[in-house]
C-alpha cells in the first residue's frame, strides 16, 4: 500500500514538473511581426513558431493573415528562437530578445523563394520515318542509298555498288534500286552480275523501260541476239534513243 502511495506521489510530481515547464514560458509579453517577400509583398500563412530559449521545449505557433501580420501575447521575457515557415519559401530562424516590460519593437522579415526544380527537359522529336516506294526504311538504309547516288554520279561504281547491295537487303523488291545495282556492276565490268540484277530489275517491275534496255545491250553483247531482240521487243520503238542496238543484233544474227 505504501508503495502504491510514493508511485502515485511520483506521478503527482512528475505532472506538476511537466505542466511548469508547459507554463514556464509564459509571461506578460506581446511579440508581433509582418512577414514579406523579396518584393515586399505580404506573405499570408506563414507558420510562426515561438520557442523559448531558456527551455527550448515552450512556445506557442502562430499563421501571418492575410496582410502579412502576426501577433502573439503572453510570452516570458528572455531569449526566444522563432521559426518562419511558408509554401514556396526557404525557413529562416532568428532569435530575439523578449522584454515583458515596455514594448517589443515589431520583427520585420523577409523570406526568399525556394530554388524552383528545373524544368524537365523536351522529349526530342523522333526522327522523321523514311519512305522509299511507299515502304518505311532504316537510317542506315537511307544513308546507303545517298552514299550510292553521290558515287554513281562520279562514276565511282565499286562504292555505288556496295551502298546499293546494302540497301537491296531492306529493300529486295525495289526495282529501281535493283537497275542501279546492275549499273554499278556494268560500270565495274562485272556484265555478269549486272545482267543477273537486271533480270531481277524487269521481273518486279516489266513496265518499267530502263532494265529491259540494259538487258538488251548486255545480251546482243553476249552474243545472244535474239535474247537482246526479245527485250528490245518490251520497248515502244520511240522510247529507244540507240538505235545502234538493232544494228549490232543484226551482226550477231
Amino acid at each position: 500500500m505504501r508503495q502504491r502511495r510514493i508511485s502515485i506521489c511520483a506521478a503527482l510530481a512528475l505532472a506538476l514538473v511537466s505542466r511548469a515547464w508547459a507554463q514556464e514560458w509564459r509571461g506578460r509579453a506581446r511579440v508581433e511581426g509582418i512577414v514579406k517577400n523579396a518584393n515586399g509583398e505580404p506573405v499570408a500563412g506563414c507558420t510562426v513558431k515561438l520557442r523559448w530559449g531558456k527551455s527550448g521545449h515552450g512556445g506557442p505557433d502562430e499563421k501571418t493573415d492575410a496582410r502579412g501580420k502576426w501577433a502573439i501575447f503572453g510570452l516570458a521575457g528572455g531569449p526566444w528562437n522563432i521559426d518562419f515557415e511558408a509554401p514556396g519559401y526557404l525557413p529562416r530562424q532568428i532569435q530575439v530578445s523578449v522584454a515583458e516590460a515596455g514594448r517589443n519593437d515589431t520583427i520585420q522579415i523577409q523570406l526568399e523563394p525556394a530554388p524552383q526544380a528545373a524544368p524537365a527537359a523536351a522529349a526530342e522529336p523522333p526522327p522523321p520515318q523514311l519512305e522509299v516506294g511507299g515502304k518505311k526504311i532504316s537510317p542506315e538504309t537511307a544513308k546507303a542509298i545517298e552514299t550510292g547516288n553521290a558515287a554513281i554520279t562520279a562514276k565511282n561504281w565499286t562504292v555505288a555498288r556496295e551502298s546499293y547491295v546494302q540497301a537491296v537487303k531492306e529493300l529486295p523488291d525495289n526495282a529501281a534500286l535493283l537497275q542501279r545495282v546492275a549499273v554499278a556492276y556494268f560500270g565495274e565490268g562485272n556484265k555478269d552480275e549486272a545482267l543477273r540484277y537486271a533480270r531481277m530489275a524487269a521481273e518486279k517491275a516489266p513496265q518499267e523501260l530502263g532494265p529491259w534496255q540494259l538487258i538488251a545491250e548486255l545480251e546482243i553483247e553476249r552474243g545472244n541476239a535474239a535474247a537482246g531482240l526479245e527485250a528490245l521487243s518490251k520497248i515502244p520503238p520511240e522510247k529507244i534513243v540507240d538505235n545502234g542496238l538493232y544494228m549490232n543484233a543484226g551482226i550477231h544474227l
